[in-house]
C-alpha cells in the first residue's frame, strides 16, 4: 500500500512541474494598443507569437441620427438627393421628430 501512495505523490509532483515550465514574457510598460491573449494570459504588441492572430468581428456601421430617426416609410435617396416615401402618405400625417442638421441647397 505504501508503494501505491508513493506513486500518487509522484503524479502530483509531475503536475506541479508542468505548471512551472511555463515562462511568461518579460514585463513591459502598459500600452493600451497591445492585444491581450487569453490563452497565454499576456499582452502582445501585435499577434501572439504562440497562438497566432485574433479573429476580429467588425462592428456594424452606425447610422447618423437623421437616418436612425427616419420613419420606416421614408428613405433617403442620395442619387436623386432627398427624402422620399415608399408608399402614399395620407393627408394630416405628422412625422417626427426627425432630427438632423439643416443643409443649404447648393
Amino acid at each position: 500500500e505504501e508503494e501505491e501512495e508513493d506513486d500518487d505523490d509522484d503524479e502530483e509532483d509531475g503536475e506541479e512541474t508542468d505548471a512551472y515550465e511555463w515562462e511568461s514574457d518579460p514585463l513591459r510598460p502598459f500600452d493600451p494598443h497591445d492585444l491581450w491573449c487569453e490563452e497565454c494570459n499576456n499582452a502582445h504588441p501585435s499577434v501572439c507569437p504562440k497562438h497566432g492572430p485574433l479573429h476580429p468581428i467588425p462592428n456594424r456601421p452606425v447610422l447618423t441620427r437623421a437616418r436612425a430617426s427616419l420613419p420606416l416609410v421614408l428613405y433617403v435617396d442620395r442619387f436623386l438627393g432627398g427624402v422620399y416615401s415608399k408608399r402614399r402618405i395620407p393627408k394630416r400625417t405628422q412625422f417626427g421628430p426627425v432630427e438632423g442638421p439643416l443643409v443649404k441647397k447648393s
